[in-house]
């Protein structure tokens, strides 16, 4: 339904809450929602949208003071992110601006060296 929705050929910035996942396996949130997910459905979903022109993310709610000791709201966080990175290098959504690089003169280039007189 998402790429329904959005599409796959739109530039897409991706925010994910943390405080989707269920605070009984993620504490370290501000505002705890009982019966979310679990790490796993979400990283599912989101490799589920890898077709997607993902230009950006960001993962917002972590807050370690109220995680556990096993730092599992954390864990998840980075393991979330590196699936939001893997899709923008699999899927290029932004290409960046097109420069074109000429190589330096003659001039510049005995300049650079320090043999210019």
């Amino acid at each position: 339904m998402i790429l329904e929705t959005v599409g796959t050929s739109n530039p897409v910035y991706l925010s994910v809450d943390i405080d989707v996942l269920d605070p009984g396996v993620c504490p370290g949130t501000g505002t705890p929602e009982s019966g979310g997910w679990t790490v796993r459905e979400l990283r599912q979903i989101i490799r589920g949208l890898q077709s997607l022109r993902v230009v950006g993310g960001d993962i917002v709610e972590v807050s370690p003071p109220y995680d556990n000791q096993g730092q599992t709201t954390a864990l998840a966080a980075a393991d979330i992110l590196f699936d939001m990175i893997s899709i923008m290098i699999m899927n290029p959504g932004f290409e960046g601006p097109v420069v074109d690089i000429t190589p330096p003169s003659r001039a510049s280039r005995i300049i650079q060296r320090g043999i210019a007189k």
